[in-house]
């Protein structure tokens, strides 16, 4: 005896798996469907198939430690590049030439009179030396 035509469908129905269909007329054929709870399985233009199942990935582990490596590579170059750029601009900061803090000290009838360019002696300890000048240059 000939097996129905949608015999491995009606099987796998009866066993619990979800079949879809659509209309297949020769010429149209539409969307797949759920077939519902009980599928006609004698429609003459229709076909039936068990409802395909996603496919799970394939897991690589060689190719996920690959890009693991790979990505980790990339956030070491970067991190290196940062750091490095930070310490150029830190080692060029302290290469530039500092203008001195300077005081400017005048003297009129006898008084003294200080005035500060850019004096910042915030935490600094020890003996400092100030050298008086003239405007000539003289001491």
């Amino acid at each position: 005896m000939k097996p129905h035509k949608w015999h491995k469908e009606i099987k796998a129905w009866a066993d619990g798996a979800e079949i879809e269909w659509r209309t297949n007329n020769g010429s149209m054929h539409t969307e797949w469907k759920e077939a519902g709870e009980i599928p006609n399985w004698h429609i003459v233009i229709a076909e039936f198939r068990i409802k395909p199942q996603p496919k799970e990935p394939d897991f690589d582990a060689t190719e996920y430690q690959r890009a693991l490596k790979k990505s980790a590579q990339k956030f070491k170059e970067k991190i290196e590049k940062t750091y490095a750029e930070v310490l150029d601009k830190a080692i060029n900061e302290l290469a530039e030439p500092k203008e001195a803090p300077c005081l400017d000290v005048s003297v009129f009838n006898s008084e003294l009179h200080i005035t500060a360019d850019r004096l910042f002696l915030s935490g600094i300890t020890g003996k400092f030396k100030i050298k008086l000048e003239n405007d000539d240059g003289s001491a």
